[in-house]
């Protein structure tokens, strides 16, 4: 039998247990009702499409992180997020055996903000090393790459995320953009150490939010006023410092770590700071100090301008990614770093290092030892009889990668080859047609001067210089690398400088200049559906509507189901006064490519118009994020608020 004193303790601590309950319950059901309700929501939880409905948001609060992408969410109603809240198809904790594992982080150029999933530099990367690997292992990538995040995130994430993941090679993509931004008083590293304590998890609780305790909100978004006391996200010596880290780390893993160095955009209207070109030198520097390898993606951009790569002074558009992609295959193929490649390392360094020096000094091992299955596939046909001819007619017996990107007659190779065309000069030369020779070598050198990077096929082949003395079996591997590239996507598609140049000028209200340099353009190659798309719009806007609807109709033609295309027809039942139809169409062109923003801004029109004020909104707000396709939706928001006030609407618009 129990003591008095015992009784009466037991007694205190039910009461005490009874009245936390009668506490705790009446709280913990006010935070459940301010949840439901979305009443003060933390800042990490609120990234959210305006015109989201309800229900959480694209991020969540993580402790290390401050935050993360929410897992099977669709970021910008484009990104798929996996289940481990990364950008692209899962991968098992558990490396499959006999696979390569490639992990990567960085930022939204990284992520890939603008392009499609196979054209951000890590599926790039991982395309190419599979094409190149093949018959020797599977390749799977983790594209870590997270909007927002500057290299204090890359490294804590490294640490905590991506080694559990057992990854074979780690690259890092730090661009700077993120890092050298002044954002408030504190920088990233106390913001993360702080998200990690007790003001993160205060952050969180909605009901001490609505009291007035706010945790870290104050840190990540000072008021408005005096901003000279702010500071970099990251400073200079953290931000090497990062690196620095991270090499480390993968150091002592064993796992080579490489990093890779791209120049700021040059933007007409996007400056580079300063602190960006800091950042710059110290990825470079970084990598020789023996933090890890490097990938210079910098002389590939010197080639290019800057509309092709940039969409907007930060992120990549394919072209970039690209070369970022071959940038660091060729880091990783010319170091013994992949054991895995050491049966076939004498083509990988022959592959690389015949991009810069052509095929002739590395024939011996292009034609001999073990080589990726598909290249000799496709070498062993470019050398059978009669095979231009069988190429020209598509001939279905022939490899699809054969007939789709051969650098001379694939159906895919490009609207431009300046190689062809000096072949084809040289050819007519040695045939004594002087004139047929001296149209191609004009057609040759407009391409050059309009396309910046030198033809794949010429660099192969070792430049002008060596087209004289070139054998039957060096134009052939030439070819066949040429193609292989292609299928891996290692060689972006390339494009005319006058047609974003038609594109700006347009914008510009210049619609005669842009018509000019799209004739140019489509004189050259006259398969170009972007210019004309342009076209049209240049003709409509100079009044020359009967001419616009014939290029309209070959713009489709080029290819109907394109998504450029589908969205004209949606145009063209517009034309007719068939708006249903018309809406219809625009919704199909947006599932055929959600980043075609005059999709979705011609889609609002039609939905102002009926009065879905609502749904046309979100459709504006999603249209001005997407960075690759530019589109001004101000004034149809501008329509919208006006018509919530009143009842307006407007007459349709050109795309």
């Amino acid at each position: 039998m129990s003591s008095r004193p015992e009784r009466t303790r037991r007694t205190r601590r039910s009461r005490l247990a009874f009245l936390l309950l009668g506490v705790c319950l009446p709280l913990a059901a006010m935070e459940g009702v301010l949840r439901a309700l979305d009443v003060a929501a933390p800042r990490m939880d609120t990234l959210r499409l305006p015109g989201h409905d309800g229900g959480p948001g694209q991020t969540r609060w993580d402790p290390k992180m401050y935050y993360s992408l929410r897992p099977g969410e669709r970021l910008f109603d484009r990104y798929a997020i996996n289940g481990r809240g990364y950008r692209g198809p899962d991968v098992p904790q558990l490396k499959p055996p006999g696979t390569l594992r490639l992990a990567a982080t960085g930022d939204s150029s990284t992520f890939g903000l603008g392009v499609a999933d196979e054209e951000t530099w890590p599926a790039r990367t991982g395309a190419i090393l599979t094409a190149l690997l093949s018959g020797l292992t599977a390749v799977d990538v983790v594209n870590a790459g997270v909007p927002g995040y500057s290299t204090e995130h890359n490294r804590r994430q490294l640490a905590r995320d991506l080694l559990p993941l057992q990854p074979d090679v780690v690259a890092v993509c730090p661009t700077g953009a993120n890092d050298t931004v002044r954002r408030g008083p504190v920088r990233d590293r106390e913001v993360l150490t702080r998200s990690a304590g007790p003001a993160g998890y205060v952050s969180r609780v909605r009901l001490l939010r609505v009291l007035g305790f706010t945790g870290l909100d104050d840190v990540l978004n000072p008021p408005r006023g005096d901003r000279r006391d702010w500071v970099r996200r990251v400073e200079l010596h953290e931000f090497e410092e990062n690196l620095r880290s991270m090499g480390d780390l993968c150091r002592e893993a064993g796992l080579p770590f490489v990093l890779v160095s791209t120049p700021p955009c040059e933007m007409p209207g996007h400056p580079a700071p300063d602190e960006l070109l800091q950042c710059e030198a110290a990825v470079a520097a970084a990598a020789r100090a023996g933090v890890g390898l490097l990938a210079d993606a910098r002389p590939a951009f010197d080639q290019q301008a800057p509309l092709d790569l940039f969409s907007d002074g930060t992120h990549f558009r394919p072209v970039g990614q690209a070369a970022i992609a071959q940038a660091v295959v060729a880091s990783l193929v010319e170091q013994p770093v992949l054991t895995v490649a050491a049966p076939r390392q004498a083509f990988l360094n022959a592959w690389s290092r015949s991009r810069r020096e052509g095929v002739a000094p590395h024939l011996a091992a292009l034609l001999h030892g073990d080589r990726p299955p598909l290249f000799v596939t496709l070498l062993a046909a470019l050398q059978s009889e009669g095979i231009d001819e069988r190429i020209a007619r598509g001939d279905p017996a022939l490899p699809a990668e054969l007939r789709e990107h051969d650098p001379l007659l694939g159906r895919r190779r490009g609207p431009y080859g300046s190689g062809a065309l000096r072949l084809a000069a040289a050819a007519a030369e040695r045939a004594g047609q002087p004139a047929e020779a001296a149209e191609r070598l004009a057609q040759a050198e407009e391409v050059e001067r309009c396309v910046r990077p030198e033809d794949p096929l010429l660099a192969r082949l070792g430049g002008v210089a060596a087209l004289p003395q070139l054998t039957p079996i060096e134009l052939a591997v030439a070819r066949a690398l040429s193609a292989f590239d292609a299928a891996a996507g290692a060689l972006p598609w390339q494009r005319d400088a006058r047609v974003p140049a038609a594109r700006q000028a347009l914008l510009s209200g210049d619609p005669a200049g842009a018509l000019h340099l799209l004739d140019q353009a489509l004189r050259l190659a006259p398969d170009q559906q972007d210019a004309r798309y342009e076209r049209v719009l240049a003709l409509r806007r100079l009044g020359r509507g009967a001419e616009a609807e014939v290029e309209l109709q070959a713009a489709i033609d080029l290819d109907p189901q394109a998504p450029l295309a589908l969205f004209a027809q949606g145009w063209q039942h517009l034309a007719a006064g068939e708006r249903g139809q018309a809406e219809a169409q625009f919704r199909v062109a947006i599932a055929a490519d959600p980043t075609l923003a005059r999709a979705r801004a011609m889609l609002a029109r039609l939905l102002i118009d009926r009065g879905e004020l609502d749904e046309a909104e979100t459709e504006l707000h999603i249209a001005a994020m997407l960075i690759n396709d530019p589109v001004d939706v101000r004034p149809l928001l501008a329509e919208i608020a006006a018509a919530r006030r009143t009842s307006g609407s407007g007459p349709p618009q050109d795309g």
